[in-house]
């Protein structure tokens, strides 16, 4: 939960730390006219145990960058000066390990994204 709500309230939050994090927005489904609809079975499937199944990292990304755009979250441009905090255990039979590091994935691609 600390890397949802860095992530939407970056300006005022400047670190997280977060033991098992995925991904920001991991359990939304879709983008609605005036909000998201978000999933419980992609929460505690995907989202914790099943990365193999999530969507791309950029689509994470996309999907921050609209809510933002709408003036729901944050920009995640306020990413780039954070602290950030990240750790998982190898044996983790409830969050993947590869499920956090896709959680870093983001935060790079919001944080340092590519100049063109």
């Amino acid at each position: 939960m600390a890397n949802q709500l860095h992530i939407a309230h970056s300006a005022a939050i400047i670190g997280a730390g977060m033991v098992a994090g995925g991904l920001y927005g991991c359990a939304v489904d879709s983008v609605t006219g005036d909000g998201v609809s978000a999933l419980a079975s992609l929460a505690v499937g995907p989202c914790m145990s099943a990365p193999t199944l999530l969507r791309p990292v950029g689509f994470y990304a996309r999907l921050t960058g609209d809510l933002a755009a709408k003036g729901w979250i944050d920009p995640p441009g306020n990413l780039a000066h954070s602290r950030i905090y990240l750790f998982t255990g190898q044996a983790d039979k409830v969050v993947s390990p590869k499920t956090v590091e896709l959680g870093v994935s983001l935060y790079h691609t919001l944080a340092c994204p590519p100049r063109g």
